[in-house]
């Protein structure tokens, strides 16, 4: 049959694809299997001590986080307020001007 060669190099280059393709797959799956291996964080050892100071440094810090947040709500707050009196103290309108009169 003519053609018969080129029809083979065809399916040589499609086999050649497939292999490629399942190998991809596998070393994919190999891949994720070694990333997630080893999961294990390892800190740095310190003293009793030295962890208390660590731990009573973050909670003064917490502290004066809180209290900051804390005044900064107060004065947003103040100015809210003021800007609601301001803006409805001078809105008096003379409602006798739309009543009907007999």
């Amino acid at each position: 049959m003519a053609g018969e060669g080129h029809m083979n190099a065809v399916n040589k280059v499609l086999q050649k694809n497939l292999q490629k393709s399942i190998d991809r797959r596998k070393s994919y799956k190999n891949s994720i299997v070694s990333m997630n291996s080893n999961s294990e964080l390892k800190f740095k050892e310190i003293s009793n001590d030295k962890l208390e100071k660590l731990k009573h440094k973050i909670r003064i810090e917490s502290k004066k986080h809180q209290q900051k947040m804390f005044w900064i709500f107060v004065l947003l707050t103040i100015i809210v307020i003021t800007l609601f009196y301001f803006l409805f103290s001078d809105f008096n309108i003379d409602f006798s001007i739309f009543s009907r009169r007999r």
